[in-house]
């Protein structure tokens, strides 16, 4: 984990680090603000259109213009209809989550989003997935969580909906670009985001299908 950091930023590590190595949560707290986790509670993790990957360096995405620009990216020349199609998905799924009971109870480790679309006519609905549940775990009888209060040692808030809600509010300003019209976000507004913890979700991955050459474009974000 210690060379991890090395190759990213070896100003970062202290003496002790470079001597006796550190800790995963170390890493975790490094990774996550080297990324957009720390500021907006998620990051981008992949990125494809139909046979492209994404030509920029995702670790490089470090603040809300870069995400945008990466988005803008995402969605090609598609019509600003795409882009509304996502943020009402993202918006449905924020109102279903937190009117359930599952999702109160479990807690949400390295959990991604999903986003898919056939191609840029839009012949099929644009579509946004939970995905990677392999580290979902439910709680204690009796405990809830809030998924937006800050993690500390044993509470198990993951962080979830602060991701979710920052998300949703970046895709609702980069239609706001293109639309003097737009109407308000709902049902929430979006949370500050709090520095990522060892509790916390993963970045963000965006995906979408070309259906005219049977190829698939994706983009992921935990």
């Amino acid at each position: 984990l210690m060379e991890k950091i090395r190759r990213v930023d070896p100003t970062s590590l202290t003496e002790e680090e470079l001597l006796k190595g550190c800790t995963k949560l170390r890493y975790m707290q490094h990774r996550d603000e080297s990324t957009t986790t720390a500021s907006l509670g998620f990051r981008v993790d992949g990125m494809v259109r139909g046979s492209v990957d994404f030509c920029g360096d995702l670790k490089a995405i470090q603040s809300e213009d870069d995400v945008r620009q990466a988005l803008r990216w995402f969605v090609g020349t598609a019509p600003a209809l795409l882009r509304a199609a996502f943020l009402k998905e993202l918006v449905a799924l924020q109102s279903c989550l937190e009117n359930s009971m599952w999702f109160r109870t479990h807690e949400l480790i390295a959990s991604s989003l999903l986003f898919v679309y056939d191609d840029e006519m839009l012949t099929k609905k644009p579509a946004v997935y939970l995905i990677d549940f392999a580290k979902t775990l439910p709680l204690e009888e009796g405990q809830i969580l809030t998924h937006t209060e800050p993690w500390v040692a044993g509470n198990r808030e993951d962080g979830y909906l602060i991701g979710l809600r920052s998300f949703s509010s970046i895709l609702h300003r980069l239609l706001h670009d293109e639309s003097n019209e737009l109407p308000p976000l709902s049902p929430s507004p979006s949370a500050a985001a709090q520095p990522r913890t060892e509790a916390q979700t993963e970045p963000v991955e965006l995906e979408s299908n070309n259906c005219s050459s049977q190829e698939h474009t994706t983009a992921r974000a935990s």
